[in-house]
């Protein structure tokens, strides 16, 4: 790609080798699988990944087709998939030849404590909708007009967290200032600062969710998932760099996942075909 930053989604369909539950939200133990392959494979990556405090480049889904209120089963010898996201090249080049590696060499891949093989690898869009590559450079080169509109589906439940408050409503403004705090940390595409206070004329025009819980060890989180649209105040209707950001910042989400604990599958969210 000649040096220009790209961001990944990357699918794994796997096959379960034996039968067993999640008795929690199964995103915590995928995490921990993502966090063991990148060790695997290059042990002084997957260090530095785990000192970043906050802001980290990378998320992971549930897996895709479970309910997420509730045990998940696990039934042997059914296809599953997972998706995994990354801000980072090397971090996707090392997790992507690691599974590939094991694709090929048959390698049984644990999480939690259920063996699965890998039966794809899947990098594009048209094997899977949640597979795919994003560059903000590309995507400013091929788009000249922008939405003053865009609705967002939140799959998994979705949080925010402030303070030592959980939020479990969508909230324009802590959104897209998480959004532009994380595209300005890994895209090589930086949004200036000052369109940081012009997020504040993002709003919610409409919303369609439902509250979700998902349970971990020992506690539960609410949040949300549905439909929710976005629009620019009217004021900053012909503000092309506000624009350019919400656009932006709309389609960077599908990658950067959006609120509390996207590391562990909670705000994996995509641009609505609608929009």
């Amino acid at each position: 790609m000649g040096g220009i930053k790209i961001f990944y989604s990357i699918v794994l369909e796997m096959k379960a080798l034996q039968p067993g539950v999640y008795l929690e939200f199964p995103g915590k133990k995928i995490h921990g699988f993502l966090f063991n392959a990148i060790k695997e494979a290059n042990e002084k990556l997957s260090q530095h990944v785990h000192d970043i405090l906050d802001l980290k480049p990378f998320t992971v889904s549930p897996i895709f087709g479970t309910r997420y209120g509730g045990p998940t089963y696990i039934e042997e010898g059914k296809i599953y998939r997972i998706r995994a996201t990354f801000l980072e090249d090397k971090l996707f080049e090392f997790f992507a030849s690691k599974v590939m590696r094991d694709k090929i060499l048959k390698n049984k891949l644990s999480i939690g404590a259920i063996e699965f093989l890998v039966n794809k690898v899947i990098l594009d869009t048209s094997r899977s909708e949640w597979s795919s590559i994003f560059s903000p450079k590309y995507f400013l080169q091929e788009n000249r007009e922008f939405k003053t509109e865009i609705t967002l589906s939140f799959i998994t439940p979705t949080l925010f967290r402030t303070g030592d408050l959980h939020l479990s409503n969508p909230n324009a403004e802590i959104m897209f200032s998480g959004l532009f705090n994380k595209f300005n940390k890994y895209s090589d595409l930086k949004l200036d600062e000052s369109i940081a206070e012009k997020l504040k004329a993002i709003n919610i025009s409409k919303e369609d969710i439902k509250v979700r819980k998902v349970y971990f060890d020992k506690f539960y989180l609410q949040g949300f998932t549905g439909d929710v649209t976005f629009v620019v105040d009217e004021s900053f209707k012909e503000d092309k760099e506000l624009l350019t950001a919400f656009n932006l910042l709309s389609e960077f989400s599908y990658y950067s996942g959006v609120g509390y604990k996207t590391t562990m599958g909670l705000g994996q969210v995509k641009v609505s075909k609608e929009s």
